[in-house]
Parts: C-alpha cells; structure tokens; sequence
C-alpha cells in the first residue's frame, strides 16, 4: 500500500475541518438564506423531514438541541405547540427570525443548558398529566458517557491529521467548551446513570452505528448498550458496513437505509408492533 504523502493529509484535514465553515457562510454570500445555516438545510429530500407524518395536530413536542429550528419549525407546521431549546443564542436567533417571517406562533425558543432537569413541570408536555413515559427513542452514533470519548481523544492529540478528517483537537475542544470539567463529564454520562439504576425510563431504543467510526470508538456505544440491556431496556442496534461518524447528514445510501430502518421503529412503537 502506497503511503499518502504528509502535505495531502494536511490538506484533506484542513478541507473538513473548514469545508463545513465555508459552506455556511457562501449560503448567505450566494443569497441562498439570510442567515447562516448549513447547506444541508436546503436540500429537499423526501427523507429530511421523515418524522412529520407521525404528529397529530393536538401534539405539543419538544426539540431538544433545536439548533436554527429547521426540523423544529418544520414540526410546527403540524403540532398544536413546539418548545425548542439549545445552548447557542445565535442558532436560537436565527430560528426566531425564520419563526416570525413564516407567521407561527405556535412555536417557543429558549436558550437552556440540557444537562440539567427540563424547565417543564411533570406531566405538562405529555398525553395525559403525571404520564412520564416516553414511547421511544432513536439514536445516531451518540456520545453516551463524554468522559470515555474525553480520554479518548485526549490519548489521540499528538497524532498526526487522519485521512478521515478525524481531528482529536477539535473534540477536546468541543469538550472543554461545553462541559465545566471531567467531573462533569461524568456526571452527565447516560451509561453511568443507566447502570447505577438511576435511569426512570428504559424506553424502548434504536441505535445507528456506523463501522468506520473514530469519533466515538464502538467500545463506548458497546458499554452503553450492555448497560441498558442488563438494566432491563431493549435496543435495536442496527450498523452501517463503512460508514463514518456524521453518516446521516449526507445523501446516499447510508442515510437512506438510515431514514429507512428509523420510519420502521417508529411506526412500529407508535402502532404497538
């Protein structure tokens, strides 16, 4: 096997780590939106908005880690009320604009750190007063304990840039700039709650695993769902042969059988099948 030689590295790095950046900023540069936003958002694909055929009119949800609102005032269009919350003033900004120029007023933003508890009483956003079920959830690749994925990158930061893309700065940046420390970290670690005992709720679950994943190591999503099933939960674990962390915010057939296989756990909990 030929070696790719150091400079190209270097370069493809430098491509994915400003690639994103550039896009966002040329949707507005090209008058493409008036704000900000990244390019994916103005794709229409019948699979984007997947999940608005399973809202009835009387729903009220809330998106969390809303971000610029697309899927959230998209939802709105269909459900009686939507709450969106993110940690980002400035994504947040952008959907008020975007809510108001499209006349909803059904939909309400606010900025919230989602690792503490929800600023809703018990039983205020749910089918009927003190139900605290929660029918299912689905997951993409996710960051189950930070602290695991914290040590991990840090045990990858003198590494020279991946051909993939992968950056261990970028991640222990993201880190330190979201969580306070690794005390933190830990605290917030979803295995570390499911396996103490102190999940309420083992909703049923799908989770996406892509199998060319650096970003979070299969070992972190393996101790998540162990934990889960030995605390009584049921997951459907489904992987994707050669795909990479992020996977399903590309076209193509990753994401499609992606789209595909998350409709079918959906209409499958939400019928009782």
């Amino acid at each position: 096997m030929t070696a790719v030689p150091r400079w190209a590295v270097r370069a493809v790095d430098v491509v994915n780590r400003k690639g994103k950046s550039v896009g966002v900023r040329l949707v507005r540069y090209t008058g493409k939106s008036p704000h900000f936003i990244h390019p994916k958002h103005l794709v229409d694909t019948p699979w984007h908005d997947w999940y608005v055929e399973h809202l009835a009119p009387s729903d009220v949800v809330l998106d969390v880690g809303c971000a610029n609102g697309a899927h959230t005032l998209v939802a709105a269009g269909r459900c009686k009320r939507i709450y969106g919350m993110d940690y980002d003033p400035r994504h947040l900004a952008v959907a008020r604009r975007t809510a108001s120029a499209r006349g909803l007023g059904n939909v309400h933003l606010f900025a919230w750190d989602v690792t503490r508890a929800f600023p809703f009483a018990d039983g205020s956003l749910d089918a009927a007063p003190g139900d605290l079920r929660v029918a299912f959830a689905m997951l993409a690749y996710p960051v189950c304990d930070p602290l695991a994925r914290y040590r991990y990158v840090l045990s990858r930061k003198d590494e020279p840039p991946q051909p993939s893309g992968f950056s261990a700065q970028r991640l222990i940046d993201s880190h330190n700039g979201f969580f306070r420390d690794e005390a933190h970290m830990a605290e917030t670690s979803v295995t570390r709650i499911v396996a103490s005992g102190g999940a309420s709720a083992l909703p049923p679950m799908w989770l996406g695993q892509p199998e060319a994943d650096d970003n979070v190591p299969a070992a972190i999503t393996d101790a998540f769902v162990q934990a889960y099933q030995r605390a009584g939960g049921t997951i459907e674990r489904s992987y994707f042969p050669g795909a990479k962390h992020g996977f399903m915010q590309s076209a193509g057939g990753p994401s499609e059988k992606g789209v595909a296989l998350m409709r079918d756990f959906a209409g499958r909990q939400l019928s009782g099948g």
